[in-house]
């Protein structure tokens, strides 16, 4: 297993940095294209879509 009680610290935070910087270039896209979809002429609607799900 890659993560073990010796794996040092700096190397587990480069992991989420990386982790982090790909998980914001495919949601970033991604929250874009929704809401370039979105037609309706209340912008409230789309949103509140990106908070249902920790709810």
């Amino acid at each position: 297993m890659f993560l073990t009680a010796t794996t040092p610290y700096l190397l587990i935070c480069l992991v989420m940095v990386v982790r982090g910087v790909g998980f914001g270039l495919s949601v970033i896209p991604a929250m874009t294209a929704a809401y370039r979809t979105d037609t309706s002429t209340h912008p409230p609607r789309p949103t509140d879509a990106p908070a249902l799900p920790p709810r």
